[in-house]
């Protein structure tokens, strides 16, 4: 697990040193990655079996735009691709002004009732996620993304 916390930070850092913009999709906005002093906060997403694609694109379809509406910052999203987890693991980074303005984030989006809607229809077929994991981080004075 160290590993992929530490594999999942370069990936960060050197994608950031490169590129001051999340590249646009079809699904996200275009929003500047925040540098200096704002906060990261890396969650980890376990799977029930076989739901691992259904979370993808309910993040995807849906939550990425609630997050940005919502006034957080998607650094990232990643999967596993080898290793006993790999079916069932969804890791992500967004950023905050700082831990209040998280807070504040969250609260929002919990209650918007377009997030409620879609939580709902998601699990129509049973819960998607067995476990969440939430750490905040903050960027080192050494970081290239300072």
């Amino acid at each position: 697990m160290y590993r992929i916390v530490i594999s999942l930070l370069y990936l960060i850092i050197f994608s950031c040193a490169k590129d001051s913009s999340i590249k646009e999709n079809r699904s996200m906005k275009v929003i500047p990655i925040p540098d200096k002093d704002y906060i990261y906060e890396m969650r980890t997403y376990n799977s029930h079996p076989d739901k691992l694609r259904d979370l993808e694109n309910r993040f995807r379809n849906h939550t990425n735009s609630l997050f940005i509406k919502h006034g957080m910052n998607p650094v990232g999203y990643w999967t596993i691709i080898e290793g006993d987890n790999k079916e069932n693991t969804l890791f992500y980074i967004i950023a905050h002004s700082d831990r209040s303005a998280a807070k504040e984030s969250w609260s929002t989006f919990i209650a918007d009732p377009e997030w409620k809607k879609v939580y709902k229809e998601s699990r129509k077929n049973g819960p998607l996620v067995s476990k969440i994991k939430s750490e905040f981080m903050q960027a080192t004075d050494y970081s290239p993304i300072k």
